[in-house]
């Protein structure tokens, strides 16, 4: 509504895989405000995480959300923003966007060559964290690729995909999304 300056972020990316649990789903349902980005200028897809390093669930059009669907396995939520607010505009966001949550999921990370960290609470969010920015440091199981194209790994919920994917992503939002290459095994 206009005039109220309460918000408060998400936990949408501390869900752990699986459904996004009730009390995220009553976050998203309550309000939802963005902090920067104005409604003359909206892009396909946010985050609250910056692309390189994202364990949750992006927010997006619908010509986004179809394509994280195609290649989920059924594994995927979508879930509508229905109370969207511009704090730079001061206004109701106009264009719909939804919670894309894909939890289709493999043990992606190889946890012995990959710099994995356990954090503190492990009652919030994933059970590891991946402690790197450098994708070089990253090792992949590439058998978990054979008959998928997008997997979030078990361990720590980051995203991994392939070059099939990565296309089909380009294809609807170029230049949206930061793939980096990581190390196969």
């Amino acid at each position: 509504m206009k005039g109220v300056e309460r918000w408060y972020s998400t936990d949408a990316d501390l869900a752990r895989l699986g459904p996004l649990p009730t009390k995220v789903r009553g976050e998203i349902d309550a309000h939802w405000a963005l902090s920067l980005a104005q409604n003359h200028a909206l892009p396909d897809t946010f985050m609250t995480l910056n692309s390189a390093h994202f364990t949750g669930a992006p927010f997006a059009c619908r010509v986004v959300c179809e394509v994280f669907e195609r290649f989920s396995e059924g594994n995927f939520e979508l879930i509508p923003i229905k109370k969207f607010w511009s704090l730079p505009d001061n206004e109701t966001v106009p264009r719909q966007y939804f919670v894309v949550n894909v939890y289709n999921s493999a043990q992606v990370v190889d946890l012995e060559r990959s710099p994995i960290e356990t954090p503190g609470n492990s009652n919030a969010g994933p059970r590891a964290i991946l402690y790197t920015s450098d994708p070089k440091a990253v090792f992949v199981n590439e058998i978990n690729f054979i008959d998928h194209h997008l997997l979030r790994d078990t361990m720590t919920s980051e995203w991994f995909c392939d070059d099939i994917f990565r296309e089909a992503i380009e294809a609807v939002t170029p230049g949206t999304y930061e793939f980096r290459e990581v190390n196969l095994v």
